[in-house]
């Protein structure tokens, strides 16, 4: 087992340790080892004991992370690139202690932002933070994998830390701004999406900041073109939930009914909150005005297709099974789906009708790309 997994099981197993519990575990555990190795684990209690936070010098943290960022930036820790004969590729050869010195910074960062010694922790998260993009350059650390495989601290952890600081450094009606920098820049160092619930929870926001943050994510998000790089993956999740915590589903259902076209996901999570809350009816007619909205040929009109599809299939309703095959069939023809459309026409007793326009519409297009026209790699599936 590696530091890392250690430190993981250790937080796991301890995590609801009190002071009582943590002495009752070292008494046991001394009854079972050798007068000498208790004497090694009090030597290491005692030397942990005698360390204070304070004495970290969080005082000089800054100084002695940009020098430990100028030493990197220097080369100081790599040596050469070489073949590694134990995993068969590659390797960045050095002095691999930096990844201590890393881990070391870090605590002390996240020792400063628990003392509440907010700008000092945002500087020295920024500059933490720029070494790996610096080193993700040959020449300035040496590795064997991943950094992160190479740390004890996780990185996501830290990098919530810096977000939640950055925030309230940041004037409340800036904060939503600010989130909005943060996000796209640093998000190899967040989670995603970002919880935003949890966030503003861990950050103690008053009923009205919290209010206030949230309706400024809804708009600012709203108005970000939908093609923009990072909206599906970063902002348009932060949106959806910010839509929920606002106002519910009844927020979001009126987000997507007015910006479902460009954004048909708001419907997919509609769909799946009515069902959660035992609401198949609304689910339904939430499906059916998403397919009246969203595009012919979206992939996310043939999932809310499937949806109306599953409903009939879950209630018996042949009919409705064939509403929705056939709109999933159309948004994207696939052998898969041609077969379904079939055996649920057969059911209903129209299966003539059915597979001779879907037949039809299969020849059309088969044409259309035969000649270079009308050629979409997306809708192109059934033709395997």
């Amino acid at each position: 087992m590696d530091i890392k997994e250690f430190i993981k099981e250790l937080k796991r197993v301890t995590g609801d340790y009190t002071l009582e519990k943590y002495y009752n575990a070292f008494t046991r555990i001394a009854r079972n080892i050798s007068p000498s190795q208790r004497k090694i684990i009090l030597n290491i209690l005692e030397i942990v004991g005698s360390q204070n936070m304070d004495d970290l010098g969080t005082g000089l943290l800054l100084e002695d992370i940009k020098s430990f960022h100028d030493r990197v930036e220097g080369g100081k820790y790599y040596d050469h690139l070489d073949w590694d004969e134990k995993t068969h590729r590659e390797k960045e050869f050095g002095d691999e202690s930096w990844a201590d010195e890393m881990d070391a910074f870090f605590r002390k960062a996240r020792h400063a932002y628990e003392k509440k010694e907010y700008r000092l922790a945002v500087k020295a998260y920024e500059v933490l933070f720029s070494i790996f993009w610096m080193a993700d350059e040959p020449g300035h650390l040496p590795r064997g994998c991943s950094y992160e495989e190479m740390l004890v601290t996780d990185l996501e952890e830290e990098g919530l830390c810096f977000l939640k600081a950055a925030l309230v450094l940041e004037k409340v009606d800036n904060r939503h701004e600010r989130f909005h920098e943060i996000i796209p820049k640093y998000r190899h160092f967040l989670p995603t999406p970002v919880d935003i619930e949890k966030l503003v929870d861990e950050m103690a926001f008053t009923e009205n900041e919290k209010d206030d943050f949230l309706l400024k994510i809804i708009e600012m998000y709203s108005s970000v073109p939908t093609d923009n790089h990072h909206y599906r993956l970063y902002f348009q999740p932060v949106l959806f939930q910010a839509l929920l915590l606002a106002g519910g589903v009844e927020r979001l259902k009126d987000f997507a009914i007015k910006n479902g076209r460009n954004n048909p996901e708001a419907f997919e999570l509609l769909i799946f909150e009515l069902k959660k809350s035992g609401d198949e009816k609304s689910a339904l007619e939430a499906a059916r005005t998403g397919i009246s909205i969203i595009p012919k040929g979206s992939r996310r009109r043939e999932y809310i297709a499937e949806a109306i599809a599953e409903t009939g299939w879950n209630t018996g309703n042949q009919s409705m099974v064939l509403e929705g095959v056939r709109e999933a069939f159309y948004s994207r023809m696939s052998i898969g789906y041609l077969v379904q459309l079939h055996e649920a026409s057969v059911q209903c007793g129209c299966s003539r009708e059915e597979m001779s326009k879907a037949l039809a519409v299969l020849e059309k297009r088969h044409l259309l790309e035969k000649t270079g026209k009308g050629f979409d790699d997306d809708d192109m599936d059934w033709i395997w």
